[in-house]
């Protein structure tokens, strides 16, 4: 019994001791061929390990938590970025708290460097987006980095929750946000800002457990040239420190004809692809059939493939979208490509509009064997046939006269 409560002790100890950072994914080592594996995993044995803050860490399936990687398997697995869209690995995930990325802490990006100047550091590295490998950063080239920074005064920031009553308004209108921090015990003085160009106090009432409300009118925020306008709006603590998520809403100048619609924000209006046989038994490649207008004519707009295990096989960044529909002809898939779903995108700084397509192997038409009579086997069929007879013919019984 005594043992007993002296590993308990030691554990508990162990726990407090490591409580300021926590494991997030670890890895085999710094190679090219690194595999990954989810360190609450039991078969999890790898020694090398991205640790994070207690604080940004979270439970997936949780309110509150984001999914980052997406592992083959628990252990000696491959990895999906959070940024892949779909995914091709499901049910081992790692995750992170949501604040992770609403306040911006951390992000992907395929540059050679983190934003050292802004206090982000490389935590590890990716060789692709989906279906990579995972190691230390700088083993791969090109490289999938994901940067964070954990600034010490963010690591108790309360909880802060910011919404927005609609999505869309008018020029004109009063938008209306609610807020409150529910665990606080002490009211908390924050401000808001609207896509960095608006600053607001947001009333005279501070934050705390009670849900208040305020409102600003659509006419103050900067427009721009954009008609209509997304707007993102964040919570901030007085001393800008701690922030809420971000919640986002558009404001539309109405025009003539009445209220413009989403439609001049996204040039792009449709993509479509066309399921492709690929003769396995020639040399000839095949045409995609990648189809795709926009709202307006004259649009510069990127198209990219990606193959069944999420590889980009081409892209072209300079593609004139029209509003007739149009096909992409300057790409071919070759007969010896991978079967499987492959995907297409088209996309802008604005917007993106992805189509899928499944290329399989042509099997050739030739007659199965089972429908055609095969000669050869007559006398044999003939032999048979004589042999069972003649066994009948000695099984049956001798009359008694």
């Amino acid at each position: 019994m005594k043992k007993t409560i002296l590993l308990l002790a030691l554990f508990m100890l162990a726990a407090l001791v490591s409580a300021a950072d926590v494991n997030l994914v670890s890895y085999y080592n710094s190679t090219i061929e690194s595999h990954a594996c989810a360190p609450a995993n039991p078969l999890c044995a790898y020694n090398n390990s991205v640790k994070i803050p207690s604080d940004f860490s979270g439970t997936c399936g949780l309110l509150g938590a984001v999914k980052i990687l997406g592992l083959s398997d628990p252990t000696d697995a491959h990895a999906d970025a959070m940024t892949l869209s779909p995914a091709n690995f499901t049910g081992n995930n790692i995750c992170m708290s949501a604040n992770t990325f609403a306040g911006g802490y951390c992000y992907f990006t395929w540059s050679d460097s983190c934003d050292a100047s802004s206090g982000y550091s490389c935590l590890f590295g990716l060789s692709d987006i989906g279906n990579a490998h995972l190691s230390t950063c700088n083993t791969f080239s090109p490289e999938y980095k994901f940067c964070c920074k954990f600034p010490n005064v963010q690591l108790n920031c309360p909880q802060i929750n910011l919404t927005v009553s609609k999505s869309d308004y008018n020029v004109g209108e009063m938008v209306h946000f609610d807020y409150n921090c529910p665990l606080s015990t002490v009211p908390i003085d924050t401000n808001i800002i609207v896509d960095a160009n608006n600053f607001f106090r947001t009333s005279a009432d501070q934050c705390g457990q009670t849900t208040k409300s305020f409102e600003i009118n659509s006419s103050q925020l900067d427009m721009g040239t954009f008609n209509p306008k997304a707007f993102t709006a964040q919570l901030f603590t007085k001393d800008g420190a701690c922030k809420s998520g971000r919640v986002n809403f558009n404001v539309t100048i109405p025009g003539p004809s009445g209220v413009i619609t989403p439609v001049e924000r996204c040039k792009i209006k449709s993509i479509s692809a066309d399921p492709l046989k690929l003769d396995s038994n020639t040399l000839v490649d095949v045409n995609i059939g990648v189809k795709y207008d926009c709202y307006n004519d004259g649009v510069t707009e990127a198209i990219s493939i990606f193959d069944p295990n999420g590889n980009v096989l081409h892209t072209n960044t300079n593609v004139i979208c029209n509003t007739a529909t149009q096909t992409y002809a300057k790409f071919q898939i070759s007969s010896s490509s991978t079967e499987g779903i492959y995907r297409t995108r088209i996309y802008d700084n604005n917007c993106m509009k992805e189509a899928f397509f499944a290329a399989t192997k042509s099997r050739g038409t030739t007659t199965s064997s089972s429908n055609v009579p095969d000669m050869d086997l007559i006398p044999v069929i003939a032999l048979l046939a004589v042999v069972v007879g003649i066994i009948a013919v000695r099984r049956v019984p001798k009359r008694k006269h």
